[in-house]
């Protein structure tokens, strides 16, 4: 009997030793990380070897390196990593590579750039298409496209978080290695997050000089460029295209929104099938102008009638009302959408500018009277913008027209005073729709020297002032300003 119990606690010795030998679900994630770099890696080895060798040889380095970017780069950093993960903890080892990590936001951020010369090449050059044929043939490619193995860097640096992730699920919080793992997840999804707004501000980018070169916008003027800062001085974005139809006569519009107005323009052919028509940088069709664009602070959408159909996008710009149907219900969706998003995030913008600085709960200690009687050396004929600002307070606006009266002064205004390290701001500006306004003087003075001089003289004080910069020129005018500084005791 002694000896059945005996055999029976020397079998569960030997499933406990067993069960100890067996790999955590941490060591079998590390190793999976490690076994997928090592494929990685040699995936890439393998197109370093078969066909940026042999295609640069055959057609030149500067052609064959707008395919292949910083594929060499790229090869260094996985066998780099590779190397800390057989010497240190994931964590370690990726924490060591962070700076060198960059090199996926360069590629991914131009893959698809990469992807549309290879199509290029292949299409259009003969003898590309044949020793790219004959490298394909190469038992190492397995079938496979370079295209496909083009896709790679961008598969595997979306990856690296997805395993970090899994690790720090199964390590315990009081552990040493959970801070690092920690840090890494985030650093790698960081990284991610670069890589995707590296690829849309290169996409962006495509489209505006696609839209600067296809879009006939001839009468505006000045001429709209469209890579370019908005009026709000904020860089002009793409958001969305498509066909959009006049409501009662049915013409058909081409669409483009951008992050400061909607463009509307008519097709310079027929487009076949509006269905699934699509804007890209490959796009062959030229757009004209069909009217002036619609600026998105004084766009709103408005609720169609309960009989409308689904279709219907209504939109109003100050006093019009613009009807319009979308090629189906999803489409009107998607315009409703993006609209939406577009204008609420302009109309941000615009009241950015506008609102007054932080404070930090400063108190009043006096307030600056000013009156700008007169500009010296400055032709101010254009309609004009007079600007005047404190640092702690809102900027106020002045529209100089033509209409202003000759000799009367050009703005009368006063403003609360929360520091005596404040600086007062003052310009003029040149309107423009679609570019940052024109500077065509400006000026900054402390509010110490304001208070300095009027220390010593009782009433307003007439001071000549300088400009110090200019859009157009060396700043020459000057301003004469009346001004009092009243402080609080």
């Amino acid at each position: 009997m002694s000896n059945l119990f005996s055999g029976q606690r020397n079998v569960q010795e030997e499933s406990v030793i067993d069960k100890t030998k067996e790999p955590t679900k941490f060591q079998r994630l590390n190793q999976e990380l490690l076994e997928t770099e090592q494929k990685y890696y040699s995936d890439l080895l393998m197109v370093h070897e078969v066909f940026q060798k042999r295609l640069a040889a055959a057609f030149g380095v500067q052609i064959i390196s707008r395919i292949f970017l910083n594929w060499e780069e790229l090869i260094a950093i996985s066998q780099k990593v590779i190397k800390h993960l057989t010497q240190q903890q994931p964590g370690a080892a990726f924490a060591a590579m962070e700076p060198r990590l960059q090199a996926f936001v360069t590629f991914c951020g131009n893959q698809v750039s990469a992807m549309e010369d290879l199509n290029r090449l292949e299409n259009e050059n003969l003898n590309f298409k044949q020793m790219y044929w004959s490298c394909c043939q190469d038992p190492n490619v397995r079938g496979l496209s370079l295209g496909y193995f083009l896709l790679l860097p961008m598969a595997r640096v979306t990856r690296y978080p997805l395993l970090f992730e899994k690790m720090l699920k199964c390590t315990e919080m009081d552990s040493p290695q959970y801070k690092v793992l920690d840090g890494v997840y985030s650093m790698l999804k960081a990284l991610c997050s670069e890589v995707n707004q590296a690829i849309t501000e290169v996409e962006n980018m495509n489209m505006l000089y696609w839209s600067q070169q296809y879009v006939n916008c001839d009468s505006i003027k000045p001429k709209l460029v469209f890579p370019s800062s908005t009026r709000h001085r904020y860089p002009r974005v793409y958001l969305h295209s498509g066909i959009l139809y006049k409501l009662r006569s049915g013409k058909m519009l081409v669409a483009l929104l951008f992050n400061d107005f909607l463009l509307f323009t008519t097709p310079s052919v027929s487009i076949s099938d509006p269905q699934s028509f699509k804007l890209s940088k490959s796009t062959d069709l030229c757009l004209n102008m069909y009217k002036s664009p619609l600026m998105l602070e004084s766009l709103s959408i408005c609720s169609p009638k309960e009989d409308d159909d689904e279709a219907v996008l209504i939109l109003k710009s100050g006093a019009e009302l613009i009807h319009l149907k979308a090629t189906n219900v999803n489409s009107r969706k998607m315009w409703e959408n993006q609209l939406t998003k577009a204008i609420q995030q302009c109309k941000e913008a615009v009241v950015q500018q506008i609102r007054s600085p932080d404070r930090q709960q400063k108190s009043q200690i006096g307030r600056l009277l000013l009156e700008i009687a007169e500009v010296i050396n400055m032709d101010l004929e254009h309609p004009c913008i007079c600007e005047v600002k404190l640092s702690l307070s809102a900027p106020q606006k002045v529209s100089l027209g033509q209409n202003r009266i000759h000799g009367a002064p050009i703005c009368t205004t006063q403003f609360d005073l929360y520091d005596p390290s404040e600086k007062f701001t003052m310009g003029f500006f040149f309107p423009r729709q679609f570019t940052p306004d024109i500077c065509a003087g400006e000026f900054t003075v402390p509010i110490g020297d304001l208070l300095n001089a009027s220390v010593a003289h009782r009433g307003p004080i007439l001071r000549t002032i300088n400009m110090q910069k200019s859009d157009l020129a060396k700043p020459v005018g000057s301003v004469i300003m009346k001004f009092v500084v009243q402080m609080y005791t």
